[in-house]
């Protein structure tokens, strides 16, 4: 299983993205990857009210579909 580590390090001191924000950024499909911010799996539709501060553990684990 392949995992995408988002970056925060981008993210403003005493500001937030949503994980949504954080998504696009990485080009990832919301639709395509679950997603853990420190261990904790956030679900598809609190994508956009997620908030993530600086220095978050964010791991976003692509769907991998096939035959």
């Amino acid at each position: 299983m392949s995992v995408v580590i988002v970056d925060t390090e981008g993210i403003p001191e005493k500001a937030s993205k949503t994980v949504a924000q954080l998504l696009e950024e990485q080009g990832l499909e919301a639709a395509f990857v679950m997603v853990r911010v420190n261990g904790e799996v956030v679900r598809r539709e609190e994508y956009s009210t997620c908030k993530v501060c600086r220095g978050a553990l964010v791991k976003a684990y692509p769907f991998v579909g096939g035959g």
